[in-house]
Order: C-alpha cells, then sequence, then structure tokens
C-alpha cells in the first residue's frame, strides 16, 4: 500500500526567511558573474539587464501578495510601490531589449526611462499611503521638506564637481536632467521614509526598515550612475554599481514578505519631533555653507547653481508656509479644545460640588487629597482639616481589621473596585453609616495613580435594615411564645376540664356521701374559677390593646386596696407571710377599682408562686409627688437582667428552675402594664437574681375637680356616687 505524506504549511516567517536566504544567494551570484565574467562579456551584460528586471518584477509580485493579504491603508500603499516596481521592471526590460537584444545601449532620454520616471511617483504615493506616514497637510509638507533635502545635497554636489561633470557630459539636454533626477527622488523617498520609520508600530517597522534600506541602496547605485554616465564612463558590461538595484528592490521584496498584515489606525497623526522640523533647515544650511564656500573661493555662480539654490528657497518657504499654516491651525484648535475642556472642568466641578454623594480623591498612602463639599458634610469635617487626612481615621477600632483585609484586593490588583457597607467615626465624635464604592484609576503605564471613592448616607437604610431584622427576630420570638403560649393554655384547659369531667362523672355514675359531694363541688369550682381566669386575661388584654376597654375612674383609697388584696392572698397560702407597710397621709387617687385591684391580685400572686421556699411578701405604699407609689417585694428566685426588659411583654414567663410549678397564661403583667399606662402611670421591676424582686407602680394623685376622659365618660357619677 502506498503511504502518503500531508503536504507540509510554511508559516510566514520561514517563508521571509527562507525568501531571505534565495536573495542573499541572487546577490552573491549577481556580484560573481560581474566580477568574474563567467561565460564572457555578452553573458555578462545579460546577466546584468535580465538580472535587474528579474529583481525589478520579484518586488512587484511580492508588493502585490503583501497588498492581496493585508487591507486599509496597507493596501493601497503595497498596491502603489507594486506598480512602481513592475513599472521599473518595465524600463529595465526596454533597457535590455535595447542593450542585449540590438547590442545598441540606451542613451538617455530613451523609451527606458518612462518606465523608469513612471516609478517614482508611484513609489512616493505609495510610502505616503502608508498607516504610519502623515496625514492631510502634513504629507505635502513631508514631501517639500524631502524634495528640499534632496534639492540640497544636488545644490552641495553641484559646487563641488557636478557642475563641470553635467556641463561637460556627453550626454546633452534633457538626458542630462533625467539622469539627476533619479537621485534626486531617492533621496525624496528615502527622506520620508526617515520621516516615517519612527512613527510606525513595531511590528511594520520592520518593513519600513527593510524599504529604507532598500531606496538608500537605489540612492547609492543611481547616484553612481548619475557620475559614471555624466562622465562618459558607464559602458554596457555595466559595474559593480547594478548591484546596488538588485539588492534594492529584493530589499523591496522581503520588506513585502515580512508578516505585518493587520493595518493600524488610520487618520491618527503623532506629535512632530525636533528632529523632523530640523531636516528642512538642515538641508538650507548645508546650501548656504556651500554658497560661502563658493563665494569664499572667487568663483561665480552658474546658471545650474542658481536655479538649484531657487528652487531650495522655493520649495523651503512653501514648506514653512504650509507648517504655518498648520500651526495657525493648531493654535485654533488647541484654543477651542482648551476652552472645551475649560467648560467640561467647568461643568465636571460643578456636578461633583454638586452631587448627593460624597466624592473623594485618596493618594497611595490612603490619604485623602481632593474632596466634595457633600463628603464635608457626610463626616461633619471642614475641608481644610478632610484634605490630608488618613482615610483610617474615620474607621472605628473595631471596623478597622475587616475594611484593611477589603481595601488588600485593590493593593495587590486583584480587584479593579471594591463596595461595602461600614460605620464610619466623623470629626464631631457621631457615628454614621455609610455605603462605599472604591475603584483604582490607573496611568497609561498600568500604574496605580490614586483611588476614586464614592460615599453614600446609609444611616436610615441601615436603621431600617436594623429595625426589619429586629421586628423579624421579634416576630419570630412572638411566634414561638404564642405556640409556647397554645401549648401552655390547652394543657391547662384540658387539666381543668379533666378535673370538672371526672368529678362530674362520678357525681353521676356513683353513690358519694354529702361530705363528698362537697369536696368534689369544691374542686369543679375551683377549676371553673381557673377556666374563667385564663379567658377573662386573654379577653382583657385583647381588649386593652384594641382600646375597646371603658374605664370607670374616681377617686380611690388605694391603702383599703391593698388591705383587701394582702387580706385574701394571705387566705391562699400558708407558707408565707404578707405584710403591708402603708403610708397612712396617701392621698387619694383617680382609677378604676376593679383594674387596680386586678394588678395588685396578680403582682401578689406572683409574689407567692416565685418564692416556692416560703417566706415575707412585703406591700408598700409612699407618696412621691404628683404620685402615689405602690411596691410588692418578695424573696423568691429573682429575675436575671437580660429578661428583665421582656417580663411585661404578653405570653412571657419567666420559669427559672420552677418551670413544673408555675401555672398561668403569661398575660398577667402585660395586662398589668396596659391598665397602669391607661392610668397614666409607669410599673417596673427591680431585681436580684437569689434575692428576689420588687415590683413598682405609681398612679397620679387625684385632682380636687372631676375630669372626663374619652376612656371614662363616666367618671364623674362614678366619683358622686363614691362619696
Amino acid at each position: 500500500m502506498a503511504s502518503t505524506t500531508a503536504p507540509r504549511h510554511f508559516s510566514e516567517r520561514q517563508i521571509f526567511a527562507l525568501a531571505a536566504i534565495v536573495a542573499a544567494g541572487a546577490i552573491t551570484g549577481f556580484l560573481i558573474e560581474i566580477k568574474l565574467r563567467i561565460g564572457g562579456d555578452f553573458v555578462a551584460v545579460a546577466v546584468t539587464d535580465i538580472g535587474e528586471t528579474l529583481a525589478g518584477l520579484t518586488a512587484a509580485a511580492a508588493c502585490a501578495y503583501a497588498a492581496r493579504q493585508s487591507g486599509g491603508r496597507l493596501r493601497m500603499a503595497w498596491s502603489l510601490l507594486s506598480g512602481s516596481a513592475f513599472s521599473w521592471s518595465l524600463g529595465g526590460v526596454i533597457w535590455s531589449i535595447q542593450e542585449v537584444g540590438l547590442g545598441v545601449p540606451p542613451t538617455p532620454p530613451s523609451a527606458s526611462d518612462i518606465g523608469y520616471l513612471a516609478a517614482i511617483p508611484l513609489a512616493a504615493a505609495g510610502i505616503l499611503a502608508l498607516p504610519a506616514a502623515p496625514n492631510r497637510t502634513n504629507r505635502w509638507r513631508a514631501v517639500l521638506d524631502g524634495a528640499v533635502v534632496a534639492g540640497a545635497l544636488i545644490f552641495v554636489a553641484w559646487t563641488v564637481g557636478l557642475s563641470s561633470a553635467y556641463l561637460n557630459s556627453p550626454i546633452v539636454g534633457l538626458g542630462r536632467a533625467i539622469t539627476m533626477a533619479y537621485p534626486a527622488a531617492d533621496i525624496l523617498l528615502v527622506t520620508l521614509l526617515v520621516l516615517i520609520v519612527p512613527r510606525s508600530r513595531r511590528l511594520l517597522r520592520v518593513s519600513l526598515v527593510l524599504l529604507l534600506a532598500a531606496y538608500l541602496a537605489n540612492m547609492v547605485a543611481d547616484t553612481l550612475y548619475l557620475y559614471s554616465a555624466l562622465g562618459g564612463s558607464y559602458g554596457t558590461l555595466g559595474s559593480l554599481l547594478d548591484t546596488g538595484w538588485v539588492i534594492g528592490y529584493l530589499l523591496i521584496a522581503l520588506a513585502a514578505l515580512w508578516p505585518a498584515r493587520a493595518a493600524p489606525p488610520d487618520g491618527v497623526d503623532l506629535p512632530v519631533e525636533l528632529w523632523q522640523l530640523a531636516m528642512p533647515w538642515l538641508g538650507v544650511v548645508a546650501v548656504m555653507v556651500a554658497t560661502g564656500v563658493v563665494s569664499a573661493s572667487g568663483r561665480d555662480f552658474d546658471f545650474g547653481s542658481t536655479v538649484l539654490g531657487i528652487s531650495v528657497a522655493v520649495l523651503f518657504l512653501a514648506s514653512q508656509g504650509l507648517m504655518l499654516g498648520d500651526s495657525v491651525r493648531l493654535i485654533k484648535a488647541s484654543r477651542l479644545a482648551e476652552a472645551q475642556l475649560k467648560e467640561s472642568s467647568t461643568l465636571l466641578r460643578e456636578v461633583i460640588s454638586r452631587a448627593p454623594l460624597g466624592i473623594a480623591r485618596i493618594d497611595m498612602n490612603m490619604r485623602v487629597v481632593d474632596a466634595n463639599p457633600r463628603l464635608c458634610t457626610l463626616l461633619a469635617a471642614p475641608e481644610v482639616l478632610l484634605l490630608n487626612s488618613q482615610v483610617m481615621d474615620y474607621l472605628p477600632p473595631d471596623q478597622l481589621a475587616m475594611q484593611v483585609d477589603k481595601f488588600a484586593a485593590l493593593f495587590d490588583g486583584s480587584a479593579e473596585a471594591i463596595e461595602g457597607e461600614t460605620e464610619v467615626r466623623r470629626m464631631d465624635g457621631t457615628n454614621t453609616w455609610l455605603r462605599w464604592t472604591v475603584t483604582a484609576i490607573r496611568r497609561a503605564n498600568g500604574k496605580i495613580d490614586y483611588y476614586l471613592a464614592m460615599l453614600e448616607d446609609f444611616s436610615a437604610k441601615h436603621e431600617m435594615e436594623e429595625a426589619a431584622a429586629s421586628n423579624l427576630a421579634e416576630s419570630e420570638r412572638l411566634n414561638k411564645l404564642k405556640s409556647e403560649f397554645l401549648s401552655m393554655v390547652s394543657h391547662e384547659f384540658r387539666t381543668a376540664l379533666t378535673g370538672i369531667q371526672g368529678y362530674s362523672e362520678i357525681l353521676n355514675t356513683q353513690e358519694v356521701t354529702p361530705e363528698e359531694v362537697k369536696e368534689f363541688s369544691g374542686d369543679i369550682n375551683a377549676d371553673s374559677l381557673r377556666l374563667n381566669r385564663m379567658i377573662t386575661e386573654m379577653l382583657d388584654l385583647d381588649r386593652i390593646e384594641s382600646r375597646r376597654i371603658t374605664m370607670h375612674m374616681a377617686p380611690l383609697d388605694l391603702n383599703l386596696v391593698l388591705r383587701d388584696q394582702v387580706e385574701r392572698a394571705q387566705i391562699t397560702t400558708t407558707k408565707h407571710v404578707l405584710k403591708t407597710d402603708l403610708d397612712t397621709s396617701l392621698p387619694l387617687v383617680d382609677g378604676d377599682s376593679d383594674r387596680i385591684l386586678q394588678v395588685v391580685a396578680n403582682l401578689l400572686s406572683n409574689a407567692i408562686k416565685y418564692s416556692p421556699g416560703a417566706g415575707e411578701i412585703v406591700v408598700t405604699s409612699r407618696a412621691v409627688g404628683e404620685s402615689v407609689e405602690v411596691s410588692v417585694r418578695d424573696h423568691g428566685q429573682g429575675i436575671p437582667p437580660e429578661f428583665r426588659s421582656k417580663i411585661f411583654g404578653r405570653y412571657e414567663r419567666y420559669e427559672g428552675g420552677g418551670k413544673s410549678q408555675v401555672v398561668g397564661t403569661g398575660l398577667g403583667l402585660a395586662i398589668a402594664q396596659q391598665i397602669i399606662q391607661l392610668h397614666k402611670g409607669r410599673i417596673w421591676v427591680d431585681s436580684t437574681v437569689g434575692a428576689g424582686s420588687e415590683f413598682h407602680f405609681t398612679l397620679p394623685v387625684s385632682v380636687p375637680a372631676a375630669v372626663t376622659t374619652p376612656l371614662s365618660q363616666n367618671a364623674s357619677a362614678v366619683a358622686a356616687g363614691v362619696r
């Protein structure tokens, strides 16, 4: 079976390297043939003429290939350079036909000069079409500068001997001018490339350097041809100078094959360097020096030197005129841009100064270097104190480490911007919450220049979020308490109902003695009262909180209420001793006697329940300003500090270690608080864990005249009835 091998594909750089090797071999072979005349004079002439033509055609083909592979201005440039090389090759073909085929060496002007001369403007246009070339009027100024340099060099050459060779040349008329045009054009092309190469991008610069070397080789060859042709020494066998054209066009071919196909952006003029502006001046200085030398030697200026000098002067003035026009346009554009920049800067300053956000510029040492008025307001800091202050000075100690960790992402470059919310310490000593964003602003080289910070007052939103979170937690806590309350109430209801049902069933189905009937009836009554109390407490709290309760306000002797409730409570316990310490001069208070009785009864009941180890319970009363204060002190287990703020909430019961011994709904103190508040009084607790608790409430002293309130519309009638 025959094996197949996949074709090898060469990269563009490999193709370029191969082409460079082939070009070096061709140049070497060309030099050897010219020097050794291998095969005789006819072969040497044929190799010289045809070799130059083939070099030009190779350059034309390579430039055409580069144009096809490129885009934009680069395609246009390679197309024009291809046309220039092809035109020069046509001139070479005509020259070869005349010299090799017909055996008649061409004498300028000849038909071959048409192709050679046509290549010059095409080459100039191709160079000016390169992406790195100047735009618009700068392009014409570059051409004029190149012409000034070319004219100056020819003027200098004319004064040092070219004039005698020109005037004594066997070539007559237009032929001498055409012969001089070739090196002058080469100087122009070289000058253009010298101006363009520094403006180019690195990848394209290799091609431009090769082009510059190519036209330098052509310039050397054309210059040597000029002197040898004017002196009549350029023969049909040629010389080593012919190698310059071969080298030049093969270098153009290599420039086209260098892999630089991406077209850089068009239409951007780079700043003009000082040395670029100095080039035409250097040409003028060279002309002036040559003129001075001629004058010092006592020689007269001939017609040719005069024409050349005037031409250089005219070209220089035209170049400077264009530069002056460019300068005027640049000044106008600069002033317009300056005005627009000033307007934009003013607008930007206004926007920043009136922005609702605090804006700051922070340097690499975390110092505030610029700030808007809003930031001064947010931090309660005058601008003179805010500037140059450290950012960390505004962070509370507990926030410092966390914020430093966040900024680490900016310092190490892992993040371009960070954001967060933090509490800050204002300069007036108060604290506030700010939401902030910090962005790294970089220089053109990628290094961080400064940080831009934007801050927003987040206090209200933070308080709302905290309140929402607190409300949610409170709601969840109340739901939990409600579930526990329902569980407890269900247990209490079932316990009471089980007792009532059991005793009722015994009385209904069994024979019982009168004593047992009395005992069972008492238990049934106790369970019924227990159910009634729980239901009443739930309904009372609901009516009080919804303001659907009517208070029957009247002057009330609080000591009578306290003695009565102490006596009733003492009957319910044999383990506790209830005492009173009452102020005998206690003034009357305005109150609803039934509701005040309910409050006192609840406090005494709690004192007994939460003092399981017996002990003394003391009830006191005393006058305090315009109020009367009542206290109930026990020696029970006490209430922890963290529970005191919740003890008056609904469903709250502090059970401590006696959970199974305490019976109740957890609504008593909530009801007591609502009743006291409806009386415009206050209720609170002082407690020491392990030593007992002391509950206090106050009621306002009764005023001499009856007072009618929305909650006590019949208070006057009740008061009159009491009296």
